[in-house]
C-alpha cells in the first residue's frame, strides 16, 4: 500500500461513467494532466501556481481596490480606530 498524499488546492473527482479520474487546480480551473501523485504531476502543478502568484488584479476591479487598500501605510495604526472601541 502506497503513501497518501493531501493535496491542497486540488479538485479531484471521479467520471461516474467512465470511473476516470480528473484533476483541476481548484483556484484557476486549469486541468492537471499527469497521473496523480506522480513527479510529473507536481512539477504541473507547481507551474500552474507559480502562474497564479504572477497574476495582478485588473484595472476597475473589486481586487485592484483591496490590494491598494492593503497597501496604504495607515492600515492597522490604532490612531485611526474609534478611540471609544479601544
Amino acid at each position: 500500500m502506497g503513501t497518501l498524499v493531501r493535496v491542497k488546492g486540488i479538485r479531484r473527482w471521479r467520471h461516474p461513467r467512465t470511473g476516470i479520474w480528473y484533476c483541476y487546480h481548484r483556484k484557476s480551473g486549469t486541468p492537471i494532466h499527469a497521473e496523480f501523485g506522480s513527479p510529473a504531476f507536481f512539477a504541473e502543478l507547481a507551474a500552474v501556481e507559480k502562474s497564479q502568484q504572477l497574476k495582478t488584479a485588473r484595472p476597475g476591479t473589486l481586487g485592484l481596490a483591496i490590494d491598494a487598500y492593503h497597501g496604504t501605510s495607515g492600515l492597522g495604526r490604532p490612531e485611526t480606530q474609534n478611540p471609544g472601541l479601544l
